[in-house]
């Protein structure tokens, strides 16, 4: 109650935009157990209510007749992709959940049970944007604790060009060479996504400098 009062509060996305890379860490790292903590005050096993063990790590169940068994936050791992095609032109799409109209990001989504990353990138892209994918490279990671992710970021070759999107998830995509992107963002027709997330990297990445 005091630190409610005390302190001004931020959230992960504002905070890590201006942080070090050790402090943007430790808050992902609070903030990933703290939704776990006030979404999981039970064993999903049995029902009985769990408390913190292992300096917060992890929970335990307080049923002895259960085990006690010990209890870790689930990852739900996604798949990110910047996808390029043959004149090494960027895949942008803008999704439907997003508030900002002029948000454009790459190609995300969840890994389906039984699935390797790299077929649920290719997956994605197709459901998202009809596009085939081909050669698909890891890129890197990132936690993203909204509520529990983990994003796997791969940079793909399009084996196809025709754009079609499903217009429920994702509205709409377009191909963008370097120079389109940079009017797009200059005369604010298009938003890249904020600093502290991958899908900006990834761009950054293939536009060849910082935005």
């Amino acid at each position: 109650e005091q630190a409610v009062k005390r302190f001004d509060w931020v959230d992960l996305r504002g905070f890590a935009a201006h942080a070090n890379a050790r402090e943007a860490g430790q808050a992902t790292t609070a903030v990933t157990l703290s939704i776990w903590y006030a979404g999981q005050r039970f064993c999903p096993s049995c029902g009985a209510p769990v408390k913190a063990a292992m300096g917060g790590w992890s929970q335990r169940c307080t049923n002895a007749g259960d085990g006690n068994r010990l209890l870790f936050p689930r990852i739900e791992p996604a798949v990110i992709t910047a996808i390029v095609d043959s004149q090494d032109r960027l895949l942008l799409q803008h999704n439907s959940a997003w508030r900002n109209p002029l948000l454009y990001s790459v190609s995300a989504g969840f890994v389906e049970a039984g699935e390797n990353l790299e077929h649920a990138a290719r997956r994605e892209a197709k459901e998202e944007t009809g596009i085939d994918l081909g050669e698909v490279r890891y890129l890197g990671s990132q936690p993203w604790p909204f509520p529990a992710s983990l994003m796997m970021a791969f940079k793909a070759q399009a084996l196809s060009t025709d754009i079609l999107v499903d217009g429920e998830e994702t509205e709409t995509a377009r191909w963008v060479t370097r120079d389109e992107y940079t009017i797009e963002l200059s005369e604010g027709r298009m938003e890249a996504p904020g600093k502290s997330t991958i899908a900006r990297y990834m761009i950054e990445e293939w536009y060849g400098r910082e935005l």
